[in-house]
């Protein structure tokens, strides 16, 4: 099967399922773009989490969670290409 993320688009070797289980993903987006997105959403909320647990601000923490998550979008737009 096609793995779709972003590391296997360029010509690495993780496998969807891979990231599925590494971080607890539906394993319906596996083998599919939508893992992209998916993983995007699921780091989103670790950066989310990481900033509370270090006791940032919440609006500058989600601030930056959503910046690196629009980086992140850019980046898949660029290779999905």
């Amino acid at each position: 099967m096609k793995s779709y993320n972003l590391d296997a688009q360029m010509g690495g070797d993780i496998d969807d399922m891979e990231l599925v289980h590494q971080y607890g993903l539906d394993s319906a987006v596996a083998y599919t773009p939508s893992i992209n997105q998916a993983m995007r959403k699921a780091i989103f909320d670790a950066n989310l989490a990481d900033g509370a647990r270090k006791g940032d601000p919440p609006e500058k923490v989600r601030a930056e969670a959503v910046r690196r998550m629009n980086q992140a979008a850019e980046f898949e737009r660029k290779i999905m290409r």
